[in-house]
């Protein structure tokens, strides 16, 4: 599993912090007051947290905030753990049984591949939710120059994993060199622009 692989969390969270956004909202759990569950749903304000990357070494990636947009830069997708080497993702998320959720994002590369997004528990082994919506890892097709948009809705707990204890986390998995977005062609940039996860029932931190 992915989780016996050491992670390399990058300079992500120390050069957002810097932005004066506390390194404890990539943890915290995110209360869903106004049914909004995310952070950050855009970058307007230069600022990427709650929203980090997670590297497999020898895998590289950075990441800038541009105009607007959260850019990735991966620089080698040649990483010893597959799938999971190049990840963008938001933890702390509190996911309620029963209520549905809408997703949204934007994404555009620069280079023709294949991508997965999944809404999960930490550890990987309970997936509420994925972006192809034919089961765990039937990765979508991306094209060079072109936004994928992903907008749907989901309920919570109504797939065969039950929503387990504890929070939940968004992971968009990039890129890679054998699975998920393959492509030779680096450095590759992945720019998102707009990420929305929406409660259309509010509820509140428990």
């Amino acid at each position: 599993m992915h989780k016996k692989f050491a992670k390399a969390l990058t300079g992500s969270i120390m050069a957002a912090a810097m932005a004066a956004t506390s390194v404890a909202g990539v943890l915290a759990p995110m209360s869903a007051n106004a049914g909004q569950l995310l952070g950050a749903t855009d970058f307007e304000d230069g600022v990427g947290l709650p929203w980090h990357t997670c590297e497999t070494n020898p895998a590289k990636q950075k990441f800038d905030i541009i105009d607007g947009t959260y850019v990735v830069t991966i620089k080698n997708n040649m990483g010893g753990n597959g799938r999971w080497d190049l990840q963008l993702r938001h933890r702390g998320l509190q996911l309620v049984s029963g209520h549905t959720y809408k997703v949204h994002a934007e994404i555009t590369p620069s280079a023709d591949g294949e991508i997965y997004t999944k809404i999960g528990d930490y550890g990987g082994e309970n997936e509420y939710w994925n972006d192809s919506g034919n089961g765990n890892w039937q990765v979508s097709k991306v094209t060079k120059g072109q936004t994928f948009i992903i907008d749907t809705e989901f309920v919570a707990g109504s797939g065969p994993k039950p929503i387990q204890d504890g929070p939940a986390e968004w992971a968009l998995l990039v890129m890679q060199a054998q699975t998920v977005l393959h492509s030779t062609a680096v450095p590759i940039r992945v720019c998102l622009t707009i990420l929305h996860l929406h409660s259309t029932i509010c509820h509140s931190r428990t």
